[in-house]
């Protein structure tokens, strides 16, 4: 038979065993752990929250950016046409400047006899300057400004 006081020692023993082998803390780290746990899951659940934020603005800058850039392209093909045709009205001008200084010439010629140095050119503007008998202008292209024309009837045959 056993004795009763071993047996109350050995339940007493044996209840402490099992409370520690089962994991059971006291109530007040029970409530710490558990709010603890809380805590930490209420965090997951605002990071993951800011994650899905932050993944839809970066995907609503995405579409943004793209459209912008499809705006930038499209403006790019824009001055693309009007450089060209600039460029196009540029080579037509100079053309057409080389000519008329080509006429410009002949006239000059043909009128040389007639007006004879060139002191009759009367010449106007800041930048205007006679060499030899022609008028510049401030690109250096020969051009008349007003002048008088002097005409004798033995220049002209009919």
């Amino acid at each position: 038979m056993a004795s009763p006081l071993g047996s109350g020692t050995s339940s007493a023993s044996t209840q402490h065993a099992n409370s520690v082998s089962e994991g059971a803390l006291p109530p007040a780290a029970e409530q710490r752990k558990r709010k603890r746990m809380l805590s930490n899951r209420e965090s997951a659940r605002r990071s993951r929250m800011r994650k899905r934020k932050q993944l839809g603005d970066l995907a609503a800058q995405a579409l943004r950016l793209g459209e912008e850039n499809l705006q930038i392209l499209a403006n790019l093909k824009v001055v693309g046409r009007r450089r060209l045709a600039v460029q196009s009205e540029n080579a037509v001008l100079r053309a057409r400047l080389v000519e008329l200084s080509r006429r410009l010439q002949s006239l000059e010629e043909i009128l040389q006899p007639a007006v004879g140095d060139g002191s009759r050119f009367l010449c106007e503007g800041p930048a205007a300057a006679v060499d030899g008998g022609r008028f510049m202008n401030q690109w250096g292209f020969s051009s008349f400004g007003r002048q008088a024309v002097v005409a004798a009837t033995d220049v002209f045959h009919y």
